[in-house]
């Protein structure tokens, strides 16, 4: 893989990565809303992985959670708008369907080979061929 390839995959993982944080953090609120909303136990206190919590300090946690998701998702947002605007607008719809399918999308090569009627081999090199494209028309300029 070239420099170019690389410094191209390491900006679309960056967009991967912080997409998957904020799905994480993200399943963590609505997991502490169900165990808060489906408490039969005590008015005030929740059955947590098998200690007894005070609802009132899981619903701080939970505002705590929502706050740091919030700021998470307006400090990445022209970020990711931006990889998402590139990908939509790439040239190539075969580099566009794969990039975004991989890093936007989180689907495996095994994956995309079989939407896209190719073998993995294929999906490997037009993906590699994709990175050069993005970085040529979107990192380079």
């Amino acid at each position: 893989m070239t420099d170019e390839q690389l410094e191209a995959r390491q900006i679309l993982q960056k967009y991967r990565h912080e997409k998957k944080n904020l799905r994480h953090i993200n399943e963590k609120i609505q997991t502490l809303r169900s165990r808060i909303n489906s408490s039969t136990s005590a008015p005030r206190e929740v059955q947590v992985m098998g200690t007894t919590t005070d609802k009132s300090e899981l619903i701080c946690i939970m505002v705590d959670l929502s706050k740091l998701y919030e700021a998470e998702k307006l400090s990445n947002q022209s970020f990711m708008f931006n990889i998402e605007n590139n990908l939509a607008s790439m040239p190539n719809s075969l580099s566009r369907r794969i990039l975004r399918n991989y890093y936007l999308y989180n689907h495996r090569f095994e994956q995309i080979a079989l939407c896209e009627s190719l073998c993995y081999r294929s999906v490997l090199r037009f993906h590699q061929k994709a990175l050069s494209e993005y970085y040529v028309n979107f990192i380079k300029r």
